[in-house]
């Protein structure tokens, strides 16, 4: 038994191929429920709701915050297919139970080369949850650049503003925060599920942008709040990219390692081979 395509179109606009696993889902479910019995009329009313929160949530969710590079994936491609899969096995769903099999871990930390694939694994995973997984799932993609980039020029131009981003992507806005008029440029760090952090270890770190990372990535560990990172090495040598060698700023960074390590899963990746799909 199928549904009638007449009956049942796909919507035009849906881009992302995660999109179209949203739709195979939801035909899926409503064979189900027509083989139950429940009447063409009140499916069509399901189909037609589905259908425009899906649109709905590329539009608001995934096309503003996934660059054009990273929307498309084949798995087939991807240079590291393991560490690939390992990725998309986290879920928004079980990593808010107290007993999922990703014990405490409510992030992820994936680690390697450039063009290894770790970037497009996370974007891909950000887009699985927003349009297939989870209906309540919202997230917020920031580069460690850009991220030092709003301490740096905002510190002194208008800390009010500045202070207002940290506490969104910490997770602890306040009701002011929500009552102030929409500002568009700070509007994509309200009501984070998740927050990603692309290349964590290519910023230059100073004494403010160091403490105000570290009071972002304790706030959210501290309220289990899922954490995804990107960078190219660990350990130590994260620890020298980080601090290089100023003695001020390396309690800091360890601070950070230390929390990372142990809210988020490590993932490694390998140098990329010829012909797949870096970055």
């Amino acid at each position: 038994m199928d549904l009638d395509p007449k009956l049942f179109p796909d919507p035009d606009s849906v881009l992302h191929p995660r999109g179209h696993e949203c739709i195979r889902r939801c035909r899926a479910s409503l064979v189900e429920q027509l083989q139950a019995g429940v009447s063409i009329t009140a499916l069509q009313k399901l189909w037609q709701e589905s259908m425009r929160d899906l649109q709905s949530r590329e539009l608001g969710e995934i096309l503003p915050k996934i660059p054009k590079l990273y929307r498309e994936t084949d798995p087939e491609r991807m240079p590291n297919p393991q560490a690939y899969a390992a990725v998309l096995r986290w879920s928004s769903l079980i990593a808010r139970t107290p007993h999922s099999y990703f014990g405490n871990h409510r992030g992820l930390i994936c680690y390697g080369p450039t063009g290894s694939g770790k970037t497009r694994a996370i974007y891909d995973l950000l887009a699985r949850e927003t349009l297939v997984e989870n209906a309540d799932f919202y997230f917020c993609a920031i580069s460690a650049s850009e991220l030092a980039g709003f301490v740096r020029d905002l510190a002194l131009a208008n800390p009010r503003r500045l202070a207002r981003i940290l506490r969104l992507l910490a997770g602890r806005e306040t009701d002011e925060d929500f009552a102030r008029e929409e500002d568009p440029d700070v509007k994509r760090f309200f009501g984070l599920s998740a927050l990603f952090i692309d290349d964590l270890s290519q910023a230059k770190f100073t004494p403010r942008y160091a403490e105000e990372l570290l009071a972002i990535i304790e706030a959210r560990t501290a309220d289990e709040k899922a954490v995804f990172v990107t960078c190219q090495t660990t350990g130590d040598r994260l620890l020298e990219k980080l601090a290089g060698d100023n003695p001020d700023l390396r309690e800091t960074a360890e601070a950070i390692i230390r929390r990372l390590r142990d809210f988020c899963d490590p993932i490694g990746f390998t140098a990329p081979q010829a012909g797949g799909d870096a970055a």
